[in-house]
């Protein structure tokens, strides 16, 4: 099938990310559908928006003597620090 277009997979990604955080049931299940159809195996995971990781802050100055702020370094739950989620075979609706 190759390699599937760029704006096709964003267009997909930011349709599920949206999906994910509205809360869309079903709709949720006919996005993973299409990337499928779309020869997509992975998506951007919808919980850190495909960041993976960041750094949350700045935290309290632990000091009176402190310069730069200290930040806390966060690692996504749900994508393990990858930014995307693999798309399980049994992902999608069920057409039986």
């Amino acid at each position: 099938m190759g390699e599937p277009n760029q704006a096709l997979v964003k267009a997909l990604n930011d349709l599920h990310v949206w999906c994910e955080v509205e809360g869309c049931g079903d709709q949720a299940e006919l996005i993973k559908d299409a990337f499928k159809a779309a020869g997509i195996t992975e998506y951007r995971c919808a919980n850190c928006d495909g960041l993976g990781e960041w750094d949350e802050g700045p935290l309290p100055a632990t000091s009176s003597t402190q310069i730069s702020p200290d930040y806390r370094h966060m690692v996504c739950n749900d994508c393990e620090g990858k930014g995307t989620v693999a798309l399980a075979p049994h992902d999608g609706a069920s057409h039986d």
